[in-house]
């Protein structure tokens, strides 16, 4: 089996399935590209645990799923912060409410532009 994983824009490439085809099908979000013959769709982390339960991930397939998983905590711990702090400065005037300033630090989570270490949790 042969995983390719483009971190750009988040998909997979799974070719060479052999016996396991079936069962990586069954998985749902990867659909097969005839062109290529490969099996290709988002690279979600619901999707790479399942597949990593199925077969060893690659190094840099597992540290990828490993980062959206301290992304994924990270987010989770932000949700039920009591009392946020402003990780970067938010683009208004006013002062931001606690809710407010949780939105603002789990999207720049979300988007990329902080990462969860700098949040102060998580290790990718």
């Amino acid at each position: 089996m042969k995983i390719a994983l483009n971190e750009a824009d988040g998909t997979i490439a799974i070719a060479e399935l052999g016996v396991l085809y079936q069962t990586v099908a069954s998985l749902g979000t990867l659909k097969w590209n005839k062109q290529q013959k490969v099996l290709a769709g988002p690279a979600d982390l619901d999707m790479l645990t399942r597949l990593g339960q199925l077969v060893k991930l690659p190094p840099r397939v597992e540290y990828y799923r490993r980062r959206l998983l301290a992304v994924q905590q990270a987010m989770e711990a932000e949700r039920v912060n009591p009392e946020p702090c402003a990780v970067m400065a938010a683009p208004v005037k006013a002062t931001l409410f606690k809710h407010q300033q949780r939105a603002v630090n789990m999207c720049l989570l979300a988007f990329g532009v902080i990462t969860p270490e700098q949040m102060g949790g998580g290790t990718p």
